[in-house]
């Protein structure tokens, strides 16, 4: 990745799951993961095929991801931050024939210079790159993208109430 500039991180992460449930070495991985994705889109070709990735998507490799955190983290510990990281829907890691297609969930809400943060309830979410995702894994995207804005319901209503409600087969409930 050739791409410069910064990151923003919010303050919030603190007192989320994904930051008070990980290890040190998860959070290096966290920190790298946001750092390696793409702020805007992004087209290249590589061994003949096009490629092209969206704002909070990078293709990468397991190896790829262990040479950006550094010393300390193994690819064990990349492979269980990745499986943590997808089940607390903050990012998706897509295996292709050419790499590994990552996705930053709600990418733009947190990175966009242009938004700005207010305390409406935002769920919109990235569609996935085609042309990298294998169609027998579009089924179990399009239910973490539903999970993802049951997420973003509950988590609204704790920050409104200051409770701390989590999200359950029950909440699901129409």
């Amino acid at each position: 990745m050739a791409e410069r500039g910064y990151i923003l991180l919010y303050r919030e992460i603190l007192e989320k799951p994904i930051w008070k449930l990980s290890t040190a070495e998860q959070k290096t991985i966290l920190i790298a993961l946001l750092l390696m994705a793409w702020h805007n889109e992004n087209e290249w070709e590589w061994k003949g095929k096009n490629f092209k990735v969206l704002p909070g998507q990078f293709v990468t490799s397991l190896d790829g991801i262990l040479k950006k955190c550094g010393k300390g983290v193994s690819l064990q510990n990349i492979r269980t931050a990745i499986k943590r990281f997808e089940k607390l829907q903050f990012l998706t890691s897509e295996p292709t024939r050419d790499g590994r297609l990552v996705t930053i969930l709600n990418w733009r809400l947190y990175q966009d210079g242009k938004t700005k943060l207010t305390s409406k309830l935002t769920v919109t979410q990235q569609a996935p790159n085609k042309e990298l995702t294998p169609n027998k894994e579009l089924k179990e995207l399009k239910e973490l993208k539903i999970n993802n804005i049951y997420s973003e319901v509950i988590d609204y209503l704790n920050q409104k109430t200051n409770s701390k409600f989590r999200v359950t087969a029950s909440n699901k409930k129409t």
